[in-house]
């Protein structure tokens, strides 16, 4: 009877865990040859802004993906997500041939330099438990300098932190 409960509490948590992730897929964002800047919702319905993007070109598992201007203000900002987050992943690449410089920062604080050198067209995947946000958090990759390269992500994944259970407990 116990390894029974067992099994059903572990069998909610990766359904729970499964179920929670959230995917930007920007097949759906209205986006030209030209650089310009949007907005859009996730399937979690938050919103983000793309400032100094086009569409770009696809990685390597044929998505959409969408490519950052040679800006020191290009990037990819999320609204606050009110759980926090406990992962994120994207794929990237650089775009033509200048090297690429990025950051992916979580409410301001760096998680994560992207850097490409002499790989124009090749995929790379960007991955990070970040399971210490659990209170609201905003995610931005955004471009380093102007000198850094075009830059196309893709596949952006998170998964939200979401809040305890809480007991209640009662006095006698």
């Amino acid at each position: 009877m116990k390894s029974n409960a067992i099994f059903i509490c572990l069998s909610i948590f990766f359904y729970v865990s499964a179920s929670s992730q959230q995917y930007i897929d920007f097949s759906t964002v209205s986006l030209t040859n030209s650089y310009t800047s949007v907005s859009f919702f996730d399937t979690d319905s938050v919103q983000w802004h793309a400032i100094k993007v086009r569409s770009g070109s696809t990685t390597q598992n044929n998505q959409a993906a969408v490519c950052l201007n040679k800006s020191a203000d290009a990037g990819l900002y999320s609204d606050s997500i009110t759980y926090g987050i406990a992962y994120l992943s994207f794929l990237y690449q650089q775009a033509f041939s200048t090297n690429c410089n990025a950051q992916v920062f979580i409410n301001d604080s760096c998680v994560g330099l992207i850097t490409t050198e002499q790989e124009q067209g090749v995929t790379h995947f960007f991955s990070i438990d970040i399971s210490w946000c659990a209170t609201p958090a905003v995610i931005k990759i955004v471009q380093t300098s102007s000198s850094s390269g075009q830059l196309n992500i893709a596949d952006i994944c998170y998964v939200p932190t979401w809040e305890p259970f809480k007991l209640k407990t009662h006095t006698y």
